[in-house]
Order: C-alpha cells, then sequence, then structure tokens
C-alpha cells in the first residue's frame, strides 16, 4: 500500500496546483490574458529550462537491460499508431485528432515518471528509468510537434516536410532536449581525475547551475497554475466523448497491452520486478502537463488538452492502483 499512497500523493499535488489557478483567476486581480502570456513565458524559457536540467542530470550508464528499454520506447510508435486510427475514426474535428494521437504516448515524465517508478520499485528502478526518460523525453518531444504540424489545418497555412522538419528543430522544446543531451555528451569526453570531471556545471559554474536548477524548480508549479486558470468545466459535457476516449487510450488501453505482451514475453525480454516499474512509470503515467502549452502554441484545440491533462491526472490514481495491485499479486512489483 506504500506504491499506493505515492501515487496517491504524487498525483494529488498536480491536482491542487491546477486548483489554484482555476480559483486565482476568480477571485484574483489576474485576467486570462495574464494567464496566457504567462503560459508562452513558460513554453519559451522555463519548459526549455526545465528539460535542459533534467536531461543534463542523466549520468553514462554501463549495465542496463536493453532488451526492456528498447521495448519500452517501441510502444511509442505504436501508441502513435493505435491514436491515429481511433482519431480517423471517432474524431472530426481535425485540431482534435493531433491531440488524441499525443495523449496516447505523451505521459508526464518530467513530473512523476522518476518518482513513481522509484516508489514503485525502490533505488534499483532509477537507472533503467533515467535512461529511458533520456530516450523517450526527446522522442515525446520531437514526435508531438511532428504530429501537431502535420495536423495543423490553420486556413492559408501549407504543411511541408520542410516546414515541419523547421518547426521540430526550432521548437523550444526541441532545443532544450538537444542542448541537454549535447552537454551530456561535451561531459563525456572530459577528462576524470579521482572519479570527478574536471569541470562540471555545478561545480565550475555554480551560480550558472544554480539559476538553471531554480528556474527548472519553478516550471511545473506556473504551468500547471496557468492550466488551471485556463480551464473551462462548461467544455467538459461539450467534449465528453473526446476526453473519455483520451483517457482511456493514456490510462487504459495503451499501458494494459503493454503490460500484458510485456508479461507474455517476460522471459525473452528478461522482465523483472527492477524493470516492471519503469514499464508502469513510462506507459501508465497521465498526460504531460506541457502537452497544453504546446498544443496552444502549435495551432490545436488546447481546451481539449487541458481537460485530458486534467481529467487523466485525476483518473491516474484509479488506474495506477489497479496496475499496481495486479502486478503486485503476480509477484511482479
Amino acid at each position: 500500500m506504500e506504491t499506493i499512497s505515492y501515487a496517491f500523493h504524487a498525483v494529488m499535488p498536480i491536482l491542487l496546483t491546477i486548483s489554484l489557478g482555476f480559483v486565482l483567476i476568480r477571485v484574483g486581480k489576474w485576467d486570462l490574458k495574464f494567464f496566457n502570456r504567462m503560459s508562452g513565458f513558460c513554453y519559451r524559457i522555463l519548459l526549455p529550462v526545465q528539460l535542459f536540467y533534467n536531461v543534463y542530470q542523466i549520468e553514462a550508464l554501463s549495465a542496463v537491460n536493453w532488451r526492456v528499454v528498447i521495448y519500452a520506447i517501441i510502444w511509442v510508435p505504436i501508441a502513435i499508431a493505435v491514436g491515429m486510427l481511433l482519431a480517423k475514426v471517432f474524431i472530426r474535428d481535425p485540431r482534435q485528432k493531433g491531440v488524441l494521437v499525443l495523449a496516447s504516448f505523451r505521459s508526464n515524465q518530467a513530473i512523476l515518471g522518476l518518482p513513481l517508478a522509484v516508489a514503485l520499485g525502490g533505488e534499483a528502478a532509477a537507472p533503467i528509468m533515467s535512461l529511458v526518460m533520456s530516450i523517450g523525453i526527446p522522442l515525446f518531444n520531437i514526435s508531438a510537434v511532428i504530429i501537431l504540424e502535420a495536423y495543423n489545418h490553420v486556413e492559408g497555412k501549407k504543411t511541408t516536410f520542410g516546414s515541419v522538419m523547421k518547426a521540430v528543430f526550432t521548437n523550444p522544446l526541441t532545443v532544450g532536449v538537444l542542448a541537454g543531451l549535447a552537454a551530456v555528451g561535451i561531459r563525456q569526453l572530459i577528462p576524470v581525475v579521482d572519479g570527478a570531471a574536471v569541470f562540471s556545471l555545478k561545480n565550475q559554474l555554480p551560480s550558472v547551475y544554480k539559476v538553471i536548477s531554480s528556474l527548472s524548480a519553478v516550471a511545473s508549479p506556473v504551468m500547471l497554475i496557468c492550466l488551471g486558470a485556463q480551464f473551462d468545466f462548461r467544455l467538459t459535457g461539450k467534449l465528453l466523448l473526446q476526453i473519455g476516449l483520451g483517457v482511456f487510450l493514456r490510462l487504459v488501453l495503451i499501458p494494459g497491452l503493454a503490460i500484458v505482451i510485456g508479461l507474455l514475453i517476460k522471459d525473452f525480454l528478461g522482465l523483472t520486478v527492477v524493470e516492471m516499474p519503469m514499464l508502469l512509470a513510462f506507459l501508465a503515467s497521465p498526460i504531460a502537463v506541457s502537452s497544453v502549452l504546446l498544443v496552444q502554441e502549435l495551432g490545436s484545440d488546447d481546451q481539449y488538452a487541458s481537460q485530458l491533462v486534467i481529467w487523466s491526472s485525476a483518473l491516474s490514481m484509479l488506474t495506477l492502483f489497479v496496475f499496481a495491485v495486479i502486478l503486485r499479486s503476480i509477484g511482479m512489483l
């Protein structure tokens, strides 16, 4: 029950912070225009810094079960394919189709990924989770930009391969991740003396490192407050089918399929209680909060995205509970 308690307490702060934004815009002195501008600041400054910081924390790993890592990553394109199929069948508004596809794979790794994996599997689950995140976060962001651009039907705008690639590599989220990966690559080339690199941001440029760390720390709370301020319950009823489909896709269908198939081939994968927490945290977490900002910036339906983030965050407490109970009962947690 400790792991279930952690899953609850990991998700509840997200809901409470969103609720704070919902209240502030109604009783405070700040209007929707203020929160929209703050969202843009988060998207262009705070979130890229946070992604850089998270990727920079990744250490080189020498011993890891690469079959399980590859298996987890393979589910990203599989989820995208499933999401595209469901979007084609059930969603009519092209501005909502890309959002549904995002919901299929873009889980909340920045806030829940590593902490949830450690809570479920202990510190032994941390290395493989960090490795999967270092691959998954860039893949999430690059895939998200490509998908939203592909579904972008803004009048008068033509989507070409060149415009998509430009959007991908000039996107602030992609820039943040790629900068982090470049910093990690450079760090591997720096000579090591007495077990420590002769140069690192933390040791040689502590003031710069502190600023980066501080900006990273405030990114998620500010994003959540803005999300709550922009949330409109009146749209829940209008989008009930779309919300239900997106939440089911993110919290039940994709993680359920991945875990069941993983268990069927666990001997081939070498899947154990060390790797299973990673698989659950990577595939069954709610939709990433930053998806709303990305959707908003690229002209898709941000209200649908915000509804999906909030309802998937709330209902993930139930689905994570069910998954954890089932996996523990069969000795895989």
